[in-house]
């Protein structure tokens, strides 16, 4: 079945101008009125698309991960040479869709892109979680998750492109190297 024009043209601008708010103000301080106003619509042409801000939201959401999937599923099986190349695309990806992930990253009024995304890849990428839960195993999957997130939010908004450059650096983050750079020894 093929979409009209129109119809896509539309759901653009709503999309476009829902990721400028967020920027601006941040999803929970948006209304379908800011909405409207700034997409250049009417509310109802809003309400013929989506139901809700909240659907909106997570349609965006789940588009930009859904970008990650194909490559996140096949990291998992891989080792070496292999699985570098296969982070690297998926840097890559993060990368091309370096705006969205950015705003979405960034907004403070809301956590389903950053819970999300962290299901997405604690799923993806750490499969020897032990049978017991151990809260340690949780606060390292956080602590490494943050710290992945600030890499990646460092390298979408920097000139850097080689995706090899950004994976070293978050393998020697991961290793004992930051602490001997701050110098503690143990």
């Amino acid at each position: 079945m093929k979409t009209d024009l129109r119809i896509t043209k539309t759901e653009n601008l709503i999309r476009e101008a829902f990721l400028s708010l967020i920027e601006e103000k941040g999803f929970s301080n948006i209304t379908i009125t800011d909405l409207s106003k700034k997409a250049n619509i009417n509310r109802k042409t809003f309400y013929a698309h989506y139901e809700t801000k909240e659907e909106l939201h997570e349609k965006i959401i789940d588009e930009f991960l859904s970008i990650l999937n194909p490559v996140l599923f096949e990291v998992s099986g891989l080792k070496g040479v292999s699985q570098r190349q296969y982070l690297c695309s998926l840097l890559n990806k993060i990368k091309e869709h370096n705006k969205t992930f950015s705003i979405l990253i960034k907004d403070k009024t809301s956590n389903l892109f950053y819970d999300k995304l962290k299901k997405q890849l604690t799923n993806n990428l750490i499969k020897t979680i032990p049978e017991k839960e151990d809260e340690r195993l949780e606060l390292l999957k956080d602590a490494y998750f943050a710290l992945l997130l600030i890499v990646l939010n460092w390298w979408t908004s920097s000139k850097e492109k080689d995706a090899n450059i950004v994976l070293d650096m978050i393998l020697e983050f991961f290793s004992k190297k930051p602490l001997e750079l701050l110098g503690i020894e143990f």
